[in-house]
């Protein structure tokens, strides 16, 4: 027990305030144990689809042609219009693919991905696969 609480609180009072904040605390802990979940993962050429999981890696494999851009689409059962998406591209290939936007809708995602050259060269399709690795939070 700690000294300091228990000369302001009587063990009955501090007993319940332990048993408050446990109660209180628990379900936030479950609450951020679940947020980062990898187990919604795919591959293939889009749209993917990814149901009941709140996160993942969709790999795309997709080509992009130099200095164009294209929508990759991600669908899913628990995405609604107003979810918050969190997410990051990983790749390592040719060309310079970045993803521009993204928008939800109801069941799916859309990220625009753009593959740039940022040297203004003529620059050359992605020959490797997009991976995107993303969290439904909302």
């Amino acid at each position: 027990m700690i000294p300091q609480l228990k000369s302001i609180f009587n063990q009955n009072q501090l007993t319940q305030l332990i048993n408050v904040f446990i109660r209180s605390v628990n379900p936030l802990i479950a609450t951020k144990q679940n947020l980062f979940d990898y187990s919604g993962s795919a591959t293939g050429v889009s749209p993917l689809t990814i149901d009941d999981r709140i996160g993942g890696v969709a790999e795309f494999t997709n080509v992009i042609a130099r200095n164009t851009s294209t929508t990759l689409r991600l669908d899913s059962n628990i995405i609604t219009a107003t979810s918050k998406i969190i997410y990051t591209l990983r790749y390592s290939g040719a060309g310079f693919p970045q993803i521009l936007s993204h928008s939800t809708s109801s069941g799916r995602v859309d990220f625009r991905v753009a593959n740039t050259d940022p040297t203004l060269g003529s620059g050359t399709a992605t020959n490797a696969s997009l991976f995107i690795e993303y969290q439904i939070v909302g």
